[in-house]
């Protein structure tokens, strides 16, 4: 699912004042909301009620854009939106659900109606590329990045090794990365379905997709989304430590080459990630069989990545 949002109600939105300080500015600027919390009071309205609600929202007051496939609006008081798709316009009328698929729920859906309406959590926040009537630019978006913290990371890694094993597959695109300023949170949207999903590539693509190959970022910025990347995952490899994935799918060798090609480390460095790494993930496999204790060498591996991660990315 592909919807690029213009914004249509600009006439709200609040003045940049170059005066602020960031925090007070990123606090009050008005969310370029292009996606879509559920509201289970809402759903559990009668038929007739809800048909109502929608058919009241369904106006300027509340669009949130326009997109290729239909238009996404606002639902009164609620924290949900609705696509309007242009060729079933009307089909919500009857206020039938149906079944969602497992894309549509990797795409925020809360409830379906009819074939092809569907009612989805609403996300606040900025893409990488805000629209101009947000009055927020790429290179603020990129400061709002720079601020959020390791967990941040972590979250949206989860997301999207969930939506790989649903069969869903992350259009790699900084438009489609979610950022809240004030939540300090990252959320993904923009799905499509793949037959065979590789759950292989996550860090690759998540560092791509974070914009390593925006003119606006300076080095330090580059190693810094590096640095949380791997150090978001790094701590799975300690001794009694669940992992966010399966072992085999931290495909560490093409995040690190990654780095390398954006000259962020050397090539005696990156081989020296790549075998630590390679040989954590090796313990991690022997101690989940039960091979035998392998804690030391893990904590010791770990202690060395992190030595370089600060080494080399801060």
């Amino acid at each position: 699912m592909r919807v690029d949002f213009q914004t249509c109600n600009p006439n709200n939105l609040s003045k940049v004042k170059n005066n602020h300080p960031r925090s007070n500015y990123f606090s009050k600027v008005p969310f370029d909301t292009i996606s879509f919390g559920n509201s289970d009071d809402f759903l559990h309205l009668p038929k007739h009620e809800i048909v109502e609600r929608i058919s009241e929202s369904l106006n300027t007051d509340h669009i949130l854009g326009v997109g290729g496939e239909g238009k996404v609006y606002t639902i009164k008081d609620t924290n949900l939106c609705i696509k309007i798709p242009h060729e079933a316009s009307e089909e919500f009328r009857n206020g039938t659900f149906t079944q969602m698929s497992n894309l549509e729920q990797v795409n925020h859906g809360v409830a379906k109606l009819g074939k092809k309406t569907l009612l989805m959590k609403r996300i606040e926040g900025f893409s990488m590329f805000p629209h101009k009537t947000t009055g927020v630019n790429r290179a603020q978006v990129h400061l709002m990045i720079d601020k959020l913290p390791v967990a941040a990371y972590r979250n949206v890694i989860a997301q999207i090794y969930d939506a790989y094993n649903k069969g869903a597959y992350f259009d790699s695109s900084g438009a489609n990365v979610i950022v809240n300023p004030v939540k300090k949170t990252m959320t993904v949207i923009d799905f499509t379905d793949c037959l065979e999903c590789s759950n292989s590539r996550i860090l690759k693509s998540l560092f791509i997709t974070l914009g390593m190959n925006d003119g606006l970022l300076i080095k330090a910025q580059q190693k810094d989304r590096a640095n949380k990347i791997l150090s978001s995952v790094i701590d799975d490899f300690l001794p009694g430590q669940k992992p966010l994935m399966r072992v085999a799918d931290y495909s560490f060798s093409e995040f690190i080459y990654a780095m390398k090609n954006q000259g962020l480390i050397n090539k005696a460095y990156s081989d020296v990630f790549i075998k630590i790494l390679n040989e954590l993930k090796e313990l991690k496999y022997m101690t989940m069989r039960g091979a035998r204790d392998c804690a030391p060498e893990m904590e010791f591996r770990v202690k060395q990545i992190k030595s370089l991660i600060k080494q080399l990315l801060t």
